[in-house]
């Protein structure tokens, strides 16, 4: 008995202290991941505000989805409104060495629409005292993207100039190598923070019903004719 209630109590302090993290993960089909882990900070990557940048590498797959973490912050406080958002996604080259390299040619440009999903985490930004809900976005691209390795923007469209702006935000996962472009500006500048986002590829095709149907009775018919040859 009592070695029952050591390990209940060793499982619901460990237990807890997992959930006490803020992570979450990309699935099955990550290709690469800098999954949500802890996020030090969040930086603006909206139209009316900077851009935030990060590299990949190692890739063996096209990119067939994007998953990234942010939150909407109006200079004081969590200004999101449920609803879709539109975005445009940029794939570069890289340039150098695949893992500490620098931005290349534009490689391809998407403009999307995406409903985040509320995870119902929060994120708390000391400095600012910015607390808002963490936002989760998952993006199937229109064309699958063939690098196998480079850097990507997230920018959030914002027509109206509104002081609502999306922040991209960082992890503590990650290979501490990114970049960002300042308002207005042409060049990038580079950092050790890491965004907060994975690439997958495409899921497998998944058998249908019928295709299933016309397996078994042609196993079928094989194993009937073959058991007549036996007897004959």
């Amino acid at each position: 008995m009592k070695k029952l209630f050591l390990l209940f109590t060793v499982l619901f302090f460990t237990g807890n202290l997992a959930f006490s993290q803020i992570q979450d993960d990309c699935g099955s089909y990550s290709i690469f991941s800098q999954s949500l882990l802890n996020p030090p900070s969040g930086f603006s990557s909206d139209e009316n505000g900077n851009t935030q940048l990060d590299n990949f590498y190692g890739l063996t797959d096209p990119i067939y989805s994007i998953t990234f973490w942010g939150y909407m912050w109006d200079g004081s406080s969590d200004c999101y409104m449920s609803g879709s958002q539109d975005f445009e996604i940029i794939f570069f080259q890289n340039i150098g060495d695949p893992v500490n390299g620098t931005i290349g040619t534009l490689v391809q440009t998407f403009d999307i629409t995406v409903i985040p999903l509320e995870t119902g985490m929060t994120y708390t930004n000391t400095y600012h005292g910015v607390v808002a809900q963490i936002l989760r976005y998952e993006v199937t691209l229109p064309s699958s993207v063939s690098l196998s390795e480079g850097w990507f923007s997230v920018v959030k469209k914002n027509p109206t100039s509104s002081s609502c702006l999306f922040n991209f935000l960082n992890t503590t996962n990650g290979d501490g190598h990114s970049a960002y472009q300042l308002h207005g500006a042409s060049d990038f500048n580079y950092a050790t923070n890491n965004r907060a986002f994975c690439l997958s590829k495409a899921p497998p095709i998944p058998v249908s019903n019928w295709a299933l149907v016309v397996g078994i009775l042609l196993i079928t018919i094989f194993i009937v004719v073959r058991y007549r040859k036996q007897i004959v």
